[in-house]
């Protein structure tokens, strides 16, 4: 190898030094001014490494990194880092992006996961990730998901597995709806619904296959158990007015009537005078209603309280009568048409009546059945009539 100590070498541009074939030229010292290598092709070698300087400018010695590679063969280049703006196909992972470049999809039917970011910081740099179990479809604009918990508006479809709560909308018109009960008294449970329990949102009848209260089962249809109010007001008692419950069980129409002699008044003298308020009001305890009561074919009366008075000399021969006229006060004439003449009742007593064959609108009266009374204000006394009615289909 031959060696040419050179200290300067001036020359005009492109002064050349020649080396003869199978010798090299080793020079020693630096060398000023701009050199121009020749460049071979080389698009085999898999690991190269781009040279470069450590400033912009200058005399400066060419460098390598081993965090930044160039495979000839594939044209992939390789570092750890990348800064500024990037065109074509890149791999691998980018650490930190501010945006990124999103397609229109409004139309394909397919299930897309949703992008969300790794744990639970609302803001930072943050890892992107996607599970299978959420996924939307552009086509129907569905959002799936296998659970949900915050506040929620608009439809969902599916089941909430678990609602402390639900709005209600109030319905008061829909003829069939159908209640929700669960299997359990307590406990995270599906809501359930049964074709034998309807309720009659327009009339707020509730229809069930059978009805248990009070250790008491009732089998077969009960529709029904309104409160009504059917009396005058000179049959009002000081503890309660009477009280009318109506309801239809296998399509028969039961009416009770439950009411208290309390306050109300027996003049006495003449038997069939009407037991009302000594004050005066219309004592009616009920009127029959074929619409309402349907055609009645049984009534029974049943004593509950024993007859007693405050003052006065008691009765406890009461009957009921029945009579057209509504307007018939303490003290009248009742009339003799009697849907019961009981003859006078012990507490726990019930007496029948299979053919009442009562006359449509007319009314129920409290009369005296004997003349024993005298001038009696009661304390006590409490009866049910009751009457069993059917409609005609």
């Amino acid at each position: 190898m031959s060696t040419l100590k050179v200290d300067t070498l001036n020359g005009s541009t492109g002064s050349t030094i020649t080396v003869p074939s199978g010798q090299t030229l080793n020079i020693v010292g630096s060398l000023t001014g701009a050199i121009s290598p020749t460049i071979a092709d080389e698009s085999t070698d898999t690991t190269c490494f781009p040279l470069f300087s450590t400033a912009a400018t200058g005399n400066l010695a060419p460098k390598s990194g081993s965090n930044l590679t160039f495979n000839s063969n594939t044209g992939l280049l390789t570092a750890t880092l990348f800064a500024g703006a990037l065109t074509g196909n890149v791999t691998g992972t980018a650490s930190i992006a501010t945006t990124v470049t999103v397609t229109d999809n409004e139309s394909t039917n397919e299930a897309n996961v949703i992008l969300f970011a790794a744990g639970a910081a609302g803001s930072g740099n943050l890892g992107v990730e996607a599970d299978g179990n959420m996924t939307y479809n552009p086509s129907t604009g569905v959002i799936t998901a296998t659970g949900f918990a915050g506040a929620l508006t608009g439809n969902v479809t599916g089941t909430s597995s678990i609602a402390t709560s639900v709005t209600v909308a109030d319905e008061s018109s829909d003829a069939t709806c159908f209640p929700t009960f669960v299997t359990a008294a307590t406990g995270n449970l599906p809501p359930k619904t049964g074709s034998n329990l309807t309720f009659n949102s327009n009339t707020g009848l509730l229809t069930a296959g059978a009805l248990t209260t009070a250790g008491v089962t009732t089998i077969g249809s009960l529709v029904g158990g309104t409160v009504a109010t059917e009396h005058g007001a000179g049959a009002v008692a000081t503890s309660f007015a009477p009280i009318t419950r109506r309801y239809t069980q296998n399509g028969v129409i039961i009416t009770k009537i439950h009411f208290d002699l309390t306050a109300l008044g027996a003049k006495g003298g003449t038997a069939n005078d009407v037991i009302g308020l000594p004050a005066g009001g219309n004592a009616f305890i009920g009127r029959y209603v074929t619409s309402t009561y349907g055609i009645v074919y049984r009534a029974e009366i049943a004593c509950i309280e024993l007859p007693a008075v405050a003052s006065g000399t008691v009765t406890t021969d009461i009957d009921i009568a029945t009579n057209a006229s509504g307007t018939i006060a303490y003290d009248a004439a009742g009339g003799t048409a009697k849907l019961f003449n009981t003859g006078g009742m012990v507490a726990g007593q019930e007496l029948s009546n299979i053919t009442p064959a009562i006359t449509a609108n007319n009314y129920f009266y409290l009369v005296e059945g004997d003349t024993a009374a005298s001038d009696a204000v009661f304390n006590a006394g409490q009866f049910i009539l009751t009457l069993y009615g059917h409609a005609i289909s």
